[in-house]
Formats: C-alpha cells, structure tokens, sequence
C-alpha cells in the first residue's frame, strides 16, 4: 500500500512538472522598456487612461446638469421620455474641417426606472459618447489630423457609498504630413471598476479604487529615418492609490504602475 501512495507521489509530481515545461514553452520574457516600439505603445495607454480621467470629469458634469446648462446654438438637446436619454450633438464643418460630437445620458433610480432629472433617489448613470475630428488643410508640409472616440459608460451604485462602473471605450488616432506618418488605435472594457462615491458626487478627481479594465492596441509610427509598429493587448488593475498595467506583445510583457495625484 505505502509502495502505491508513492507510486502516486511521484505521478502527481511528474503532471505539476510537466505543467511547468508548459509555461515555461510559452517563451514569454520581459521586454526591454526603452524599446522605441514600446515607448510608443505604452504612449498610447497612457493618453487613453489621461483621456478616460477627462471624460470621467465632463460625465460628472452632466449629472450635475453643468453640461445641459453650458449648450449654446448652434447645439441642440433632445429628452427621449421613453428611453430617459438626454440628447446633446453638434456639428461644425468648413473647408478644411469637421467636429462632430453626439453626447447622451440617462438617469436611473435603484428599480432601474428612468428619471428625467437627478435627485437623492438616483442610483444609475448611463452615458453614451461619440465624437469626431478630421483636419485636411491640403498643400505639403500641412498635418492632416482624424479623430474617432467612443465612449459607454454606465456607473451603478450612487446610492451607496461604493459606485460601479461598466463599459466599452474605442480610440482612434491618425496624424500624416510630410515628416511623419502617426496611427494609434485602442479599444476595451471596463469591467466592475469601483469609485468612491463621495469623491464621484463631490465632483473631486476621482480615481479608481478596484477591477480592471482590458484591451488590445495598435501603435504605428513612419518617420524618415525608422518605422515603428506595435501591438498588443493589455490589463490594467485598479488599487486604491494606484493602477498597475500588465501589457503583453508577442512573446514579450512589460509591467509598470502609475501612481495617483491628489
């Protein structure tokens, strides 16, 4: 019997090496962090999460009413009464370019019934945001800019002291003179992301405190001496008084952490 017991030992040791063999074959090594291609694909996170902060603030905004209270012409705001979305857009066009912006937003109480406006008994915030850029001035030496943001973003949870928030982003970016050629795109989900609420309410720099927010990149750089192309897919963690980015591109990863300002 004992001579069986160690029959199995010794099978339960070989799978957890073999388990081993098997990660290790995967090759991944970490990659080099002053790699130019590197550089340019940790850029466009970075700016994606600078920019994710910037709509965080504007959102505020509009549960505030701010965003409603700033519209001017040629602006316009609609309220669709079936479905609670608050409806802002705009479009300014010349020869050389287009600004595109549709902005909507609803409110929602704890039952998951709509509400025209915010009060005490408002538990959801469901924001929804497209805007467009593009600028061809034509002739060489000018830069020709496109622009493409996506935002859904529902946060849950006003009521308590905890908020929650749930989405999807998409980034586009393309810039093309004669000196350089410049892509990025960035897509992902934001999946249980907590906030404090007392900090969302308060209208104060509010930062993540816990889940993650997952993705895939692509980073292309054209410049007269080199060219540089990158992608890959990321995770990025939240803590409470940081976020940690865990990016892997082929057989490489590179980790780094980014530490909140207050």
């Amino acid at each position: 019997m004992r001579q069986n017991y160690l029959y199995i030992g010794l099978a339960i040791l070989v799978l957890i090496m073999m388990a081993g063999c098997d990660d290790d074959s995967t090759g991944m090594t970490e990659g080099d962090i002053n790699d130019d291609a590197f550089l340019a694909g940790k850029a466009n996170i970075d700016s994606s999460m600078t920019e994710s902060n910037k709509d965080m603030i504007e959102a505020i905004d509009s549960l505030f009413g701010g965003g409603l209270a700033k519209v001017a012409e040629p602006d316009s705001v609609d309220y669709d009464s079936s479905e609670g979305w608050h409806i802002r857009s705009w479009i300014r066009e010349n020869d050389f370019l287009s600004h595109s912006v549709i902005d909507s937003f609803r409110f929602a109480d704890a039952e998951g019934n709509y509400q025209r406006h915010r009060n005490d008994e408002t538990d959801g915030f469901e924001r929804r945001l497209k805007r467009n850029f593009s600028y061809d001035p034509g002739g060489e030496g000018f830069t020709t800019w496109d622009k493409s943001r996506n935002r859904n973003m529902n946060w849950e949870g006003l009521t308590d002291s905890l908020v929650s928030l749930d989405g999807d982003i998409y980034r586009h970016y393309y810039a093309d003179n004669t000196r350089r050629l410049f892509e990025h795109t960035l897509q992902g989900d934001f999946e249980e992301v907590v906030f404090e609420t007392e900090d969302v309410l308060d209208g104060r720099p509010s930062h993540a405190i816990d889940g993650q927010f997952t993705g895939t990149f692509e980073t292309d750089k054209v410049l007269p001496n080199r060219e540089v192309h990158f992608a890959g897919e990321f995770t990025i963690t939240f803590y409470p008084d940081h976020y940690h980015v865990h990016l892997v591109s082929g057989d490489n990863y590179w980790d780094w952490d980014v530490y909140y300002e207050y």
